[in-house]
């Protein structure tokens, strides 16, 4: 059954983004062992139910969402390994078209003895932590399929109501927020990075930060009133400082 699904501010933020990248956020899954397609497919059916905007594409001449009914065989696609690591960092890659493609992607790459996740989720769906979110939604819902092939309770929408990012302020930050000034900086030409391939084609690089490094990077965090993600986006603009010598983004981060 086809819904009506509310545009949300977030939405919109997103897809203007759409100039400049395409707002997409990525993960890439390795297992010990072999997962099951079917019940990948059916847990990602149900999970569709919890976040049904997945069926929909986003409209460029409407600004909202249309539902075209996408379900799990337009969402998951398998395939054998035979690249190796090659394999999953091109599928890893793989883009999402917004306004005629379901809003996730998930390949499920088969190998010898261990399948890997390559799942692509639009950025207008959910931020990281939404993300994360659904994740672990969909973990849980595979297990229950496996448990219990009968398992065909679907969950409830999960909440995508701008107001959560308020509910959690008192009145004084909100009217502060509101009144903050906004500052738009042009994006001067020495702010962009230098390019590894020509016409600007994305490269991706998989670094692995050990357990122990990454729970002491969050006590960091923590302990000077900051989440993990702020910290990283400081490290890129170091990082970003170091090799194009301008300091806006780390200006605006401090500020």
């Amino acid at each position: 059954m086809k819904h009506k699904i509310r545009t949300e501010a977030f939405d919109l933020m997103q897809y203007f983004y759409t100039s400049a990248h395409n707002p997409l956020i990525r993960a890439i899954i390795r297992f010990s062992g072999r997962l099951d397609p079917d019940v990948l497919r059916r847990a990602v059916e149900l999970s569709v139910s919890a976040v049904p905007v997945f069926r929909c594409v986003f409209s460029s001449e409407t600004h909202g969402w249309e539902d075209k009914g996408f379900g799990a065989d337009r969402i998951v696609s398998v395939s054998e390994n035979t690249e190796g690591a090659a394999a999953e960092e091109r599928l890893l890659l793989d883009t999402i078209r917004l306004d005629s493609e379901p809003q996730l992607k998930i390949h499920l790459v088969r190998g010898p003895e261990s399948d890997t996740l390559c799942v692509i989720i639009s950025h207008l769906v959910a931020d990281g932590a939404g993300f994360k979110e659904y994740l672990y939604l969909l973990a849980s819902l595979y297990r229950r399929c496996l448990e219990n092939p009968g398992f065909i309770v679907p969950p409830e929408p999960l909440d995508r109501d701008v107001g959560q990012v308020f509910r959690g302020m008192g009145a004084a930050e909100r009217i502060r927020v509101l009144r903050s000034p906004v500052k738009i900086e042009k994006q001067e030409p020495e702010m962009f990075l230098p390019m590894e391939k020509e016409e600007g084609e994305p490269v991706t690089v998989l670094r692995r930060v050990e357990s122990e490094l990454l729970t002491e990077l969050k006590r960091y965090a923590k302990k000077r009133g900051a989440t993990f993600n702020d910290l990283m986006l400081t490290a890129y603009g170091r990082a970003h400082h170091a090799i194009t010598g301008v300091r806006g983004i780390l200006d605006s981060l401090s500020g």
